[in-house]
């Protein structure tokens, strides 16, 4: 495929998703390229909030990432080029790894705000945001409460003294997604 012929995933509300084996809310499969996901919510997904299983090139942009069962990033493994780029968004762990599989190269990610209900913010291999920041080269991510209301009707309306502001999240509304009465 042509990395510059995008799919666009925009202004989704994908919650309460769940499965057997294999549930995520946005999940990139095999050969996946050029797609950009972007202004999404995921809430509480039994397997994961995103998966990238192979592919090239895709950007995780400006989503917020809520309440995954098992984990709230899943890669599969790593590749020798970039898998995606994860930049701007908010991801929100209340069970389970903030990050599984394999993180040890191949993608980018820059401005994200990580969070996790009981305060123990951990990425693989045990890691403290620096750490982290160190081992996958992350730019400008912080650990801050971006006061998420995942329990609220509008989910993607955060509270104030949110965190997400600091790294340039940009707010978006979805009121009105879903079934559009005939």
């Amino acid at each position: 495929a042509d990395a510059a012929v995008h799919t666009t995933i925009r202004r989704n509300y994908f919650h309460d998703i769940a499965g057997r084996s294999i549930a995520w809310g946005i999940y990139f499969d095999e050969g996946s390229t050029g797609i950009v996901a972007e202004e999404n919510v995921v809430l509480r997904t039994t397997h994961g909030s995103f998966h990238q299983h192979y592919g090239r090139d895709n950007t995780m942009r400006n989503n917020i990432l809520l309440l995954g069962r098992d984990a709230q990033l899943w890669r599969t493994r790593r590749e020798e080029h970039n898998s995606f780029t994860l930049e701007r968004n908010i991801v929100v762990r209340a069970t389970g790894a903030l990050l599984q599989g394999d993180w040890s190269g191949g993608f980018v990610s820059r401005g994200n705000v990580f969070w996790s209900l009981d305060g123990k913010v951990v990425f693989p291999g045990g890691a403290t945001l620096d750490g982290w920041a160190r081992q996958a080269g992350d730019q400008g991510s912080v650990v801050a409460d971006p006061h998420a209301m995942p329990d609220s009707s509008t989910p993607w309306t955060l509270g104030a003294g949110s965190g997400a502001a600091v790294v340039g999240f940009v707010p978006f509304d979805l009121t009105g997604v879903g079934p559009r009465p005939k």
